[in-house]
């Protein structure tokens, strides 16, 4: 099957690195000195897992010289499963400049996105039915705890994000949250006035 090339932004045309798949020795790939993506052992075993699970799925893509693109921890993931030889996809004819910027977006691009949660659950869920092992998809266990508890997005979206201010507020300064045997007061800080009210026994400086 032949698969249509891409075009450049000069308009000609050069074929997909995906258009021609080869097997590589390992020694003969070289990574990138200046890779700014950092993977943790832990994040090796969890590749490494998920390659003795289903194979390779995805090739690496390096340059005409061996020099590594993208597959940085499948290349390390596939050392340390003793693997000799593995898919390699070469991107021929690329500029520096767009080697070093698609180093960023490969890993970028997919970081931008979110999870619908409801999904989510519902698939961590039919999978734990099938007595699936959910370890190999890549969440930690605190993680598909707070899944599977249905408890919202903890520790799987953006931190910078802020949520929405709503236009009427349900609380207000000087509220007193009763949580069980929790109190908790609405305040900018722990003012004399409002110390005072909810804790009489304390004294501030």
């Amino acid at each position: 099957m032949v698969m249509q090339s891409g075009l450049t932004e000069a308009g000609a045309a050069r074929p997909w690195p995906a258009e021609r798949i080869e097997y590589w020795a390992i020694e003969r790939l070289i990574p990138y000195a200046s890779n700014a993506r950092l993977h943790s052992e832990g994040d090796i075993d969890k590749l490494a897992d998920s390659l003795r699970r289903w194979g390779w799925t995805n090739p690496v893509l390096v340059d005409e010289h061996g020099v590594l693109i993208a597959g940085h921890g499948r290349v390390r993931a596939a050392a340390k499963l003793g693997l000799t030889s593995i898919p390699v996809m070469v991107a021929r004819g690329w500029s520096e400049e767009e080697k070093r910027a698609y180093r960023l977006a490969d890993n970028q691009l997919a970081a931008r996105a979110s999870w619908d949660f409801e999904q989510l659950r519902n698939e961590v869920q039919e999978l734990g039915f099938a007595d699936f092992d959910v370890n190999l998809i890549g969440f930690e266990p605190d993680q598909l705890e707070t899944i599977l508890a249905g408890l919202g997005s903890s520790g799987l979206t953006d931190p910078d994000s802020v949520p929405e201010v709503l236009a009427q507020p349900v609380t207000q300064l000087g509220d007193l949250w009763l949580l069980g045997a929790t109190a908790l007061a609405v305040a900018t800080a722990p003012t004399r006035p409002m110390s005072r009210k909810f804790w009489p026994e304390l004294s501030l400086i």
